[in-house]
């Protein structure tokens, strides 16, 4: 995934906030921001899977399935 694919999403978003429901409620900034912050991480979440880049997180009870961390040594590079 490049920048240019990232920074096309969120100017999509800008263009198109007022259109979401939330916003149209009035629903509180803190809410909407947490739910974005889900829909984004999980998607990247399920593209890295898909990929072969990572296998399929587990279902921890009461939280769902989600990458726990990735850790990178600096000795990689």
């Amino acid at each position: 995934m490049s920048f240019h694919i990232v920074k096309e999403g969120f100017d999509n978003f800008v263009a198109n906030v007022s259109k979401v429901a939330p916003v149209r409620h009035r629903v509180d900034i803190k809410e909407i921001s947490n739910e974005v912050w889900h829909q984004v991480f999980g998607a990247t979440n399920e593209y890295l899977v898909k990929e072969g880049f990572v296998t399929l997180p587990h279902n921890k009870e009461g939280e769902g399935r989600y990458l726990r961390s990735l850790i990178i040594s600096q000795n990689y590079f």
